[in-house]
């Protein structure tokens, strides 16, 4: 069982995977990702699916644009996710 789905955009030459949790729904995360690439060149999926096996290292940099850095746990909640589906134990 994948705990994991992804799409993969053309964004005019370059080719961006988006990979998030099983919980939400392909359709309905194109339609998010899409207007946060306005003003960039047309966005276009061109392939969509499942994940098996991912493994994360977190950097502490964080996001910039949240204003917020990766948490120690962060690593261990993606890096376990499909054994507890994100609940930390």
């Amino acid at each position: 069982m994948s705990n994991w789905k992804y799409v993969m955009l053309k964004v005019g030459q370059i080719n961006v995977p988006v990979i998030f949790s099983d919980i939400l729904i392909h359709s309905k995360v194109d339609d998010a990702i899409k207007p946060m690439l306005a003003g960039k060149a047309p966005a276009k999926v061109v392939g969509a699916g499942m994940i098996m096996g991912l493994t994360v290292e977190t950097l502490g940099a964080g996001s910039v644009s949240l204003g917020i850095n990766a948490r120690p746990e962060d690593k261990d909640i993606v890096n376990t996710y499909e054994d507890n589906g994100g609940v930390r134990r």
